[in-house]
């Protein structure tokens, strides 16, 4: 068990023993990675030594090669824009501040808005699917809900950017 797992159960939802994960291998599994990781920092602020950081995570989810890289790509970029992320969430979110949601929902969405906005290779559909999965196993009961509708409202509003899509 890593030792920021946000507690054992959480991470149990991922792996039933040693050698059968949940997550399907592949970019979901990497996500999952990035996820963890962007979780690990904001508990324990501690952004310094991301690859570090990733190291345990990869490990456990069994990420190798390309996925690698492309979770430590997510986890980099979304930490270096997530002011600018935190202020498209508080404009979206208006009845949550992004302190108010959990670390959890709060950092899927995150990871899923650097995809989305930020990161050209994944269409933002695509992006917001996967985060919705995650967060299916990552969050609370509502989680996937919460997160899809803050998601979809965002994603129409830049498709759309006239008084019409603002909610």
């Amino acid at each position: 068990m890593h030792p920021y797992a946000r507690n054992e159960t959480r991470v149990k939802n991922f792996i039933d023993d040693e050698d059968d994960i949940k997550i399907p291998p592949g970019r979901r599994r990497a996500r999952a990675v990035a996820a963890q990781t962007l979780y690990q920092i904001d508990i324990t602020g501690d952004g310094e030594g991301i690859t570090e950081q990733l190291a345990p995570w990869l490990e456990e989810f069994r990420v190798a090669g390309a996925n690698k890289n492309f979770a430590e790509d997510l986890v980099r970029g979304t930490l270096a824009v997530r002011a600018e992320i935190d202020a498209l969430l508080a404009d979206r979110a208006r009845d949550w501040s992004v302190g108010r949601m959990s670390a959890v929902d709060r950092n899927l969405l995150r990871l899923a808005l650097f995809e989305m906005f930020y990161w050209d290779a994944t269409p933002q559909r695509v992006a917001i699917n996967e985060i919705v999965e995650l967060a299916k196993k990552f969050g609370g009961e509502d989680s996937g809900r919460f997160i899809n509708g803050i998601l979809h409202g965002l994603m129409l509003r830049e498709e759309n950017p006239g008084p019409s899509a603002k909610d």
